[in-house]
């Protein structure tokens, strides 16, 4: 993850158990829509044919 800029850009890797929490405050210091949840797959990374 890139963030470029002053603006700059985390990445946190939070348990599911605190995520909405985690969601909320961060939305709630920076603004709406500053918080995107990514979610990985489970099989990781794949070769594709």
């Amino acid at each position: 993850m890139q963030g470029g800029g002053f603006a700059g850009t985390i990445q946190a890797y939070v348990p599911q158990s605190l995520l909405e929490r985690y969601h909320s405050e961060i939305e709630r210091v920076f603004g709406k829509g500053s918080c995107y949840i990514l979610r990985l797959r489970e099989q990781g990374a794949v070769k594709v044919i």
